[in-house]
């Protein structure tokens, strides 16, 4: 409901600008969502003439320039020089299983004994 209403006359823009659910109040406060990942909360009361924080709806823009949390980053922009937070720098247990069983699968002791 928030990705399709939530932010008065320019909910449709800012879902397909910006690619996440979001609900701002005529106080200047507003709430974006990032799916599987965080909620971001903000209050600052210079609105645009739609009614929605002129702040907000900036730093909701400058964050989908820099991360790739809009919806459709992964079909438009596979080539995307965008941080991807939700990606771990560390490699996670059962990746490493998953490794050391395609090693083994290929008789590859080495990397099986590391």
């Amino acid at each position: 409901l928030m990705y399709s209403c939530g932010m008065y006359d320019y909910s449709g823009q800012f879902a397909f600008g910006v690619g996440l659910p979001a609900k701002s109040g005529a106080s200047g406060a507003m709430i974006v969502v990032v799916p599987n990942l965080m909620g971001i909360c903000m209050w600052s009361p210079p609105l645009d003439h739609m009614g929605n924080s002129i702040r907000g709806v900036n730093f909701c823009q400058k964050l989908i320039d820099t991360f790739n949390f809009h919806n459709y980053d992964s079909l438009l922009h596979a080539d995307t020089k965008k941080i991807d937070p939700r990606k771990r720098g560390v490699p996670h247990e059962s990746e490493l299983i998953v490794e050391m069983m395609f090693a083994t699968k290929k008789g590859d002791i080495d990397s099986v004994r590391r």
